[in-house]
């Protein structure tokens, strides 16, 4: 599964509890659809690996803590959605380096 591009688990509350560490070493992922779950827990750091992603969808879940500030090694990201989710916090400042994003949702939240 190392090879996988798109990986989309979306809506019907299906995926319950935290993100798995191994979703991470998806190096090839470009399309990561989470988005309508009841997954909770925080975005851990190691999205620093997702490096090739375009669209990060994980909007309506239960996500809480802060956005990571390793987001600024996604550099592909055009799509970014954290809203309806229970984050708080300040945005990183290496969010704002992210030259290729085009929507960025957080709306929403704590």
């Amino acid at each position: 599964m190392k090879n996988l591009e798109n990986l989309k688990i979306s809506g019907h509350r299906g995926l319950v509890g935290t993100l798995p560490p191994s979703l991470f070493e998806l190096s090839n992922l470009e399309f990561l659809y989470l988005n309508g779950n009841s997954l909770i827990g925080s975005v851990s750091e190691n999205i620093r690996q997702l490096t090739k992603l375009i669209d990060f969808r994980i909007n309506d879940n239960s996500f809480n803590g802060t956005i990571p500030d390793a987001i600024q090694f996604c550099q592909e990201l055009e799509i970014l959605d954290f809203s309806h989710n229970d984050l708080s916090g300040t945005l990183p400042s290496g969010l704002f380096e992210l030259s290729t994003l085009q929507y960025f949702y957080v709306g929403e939240n704590s």
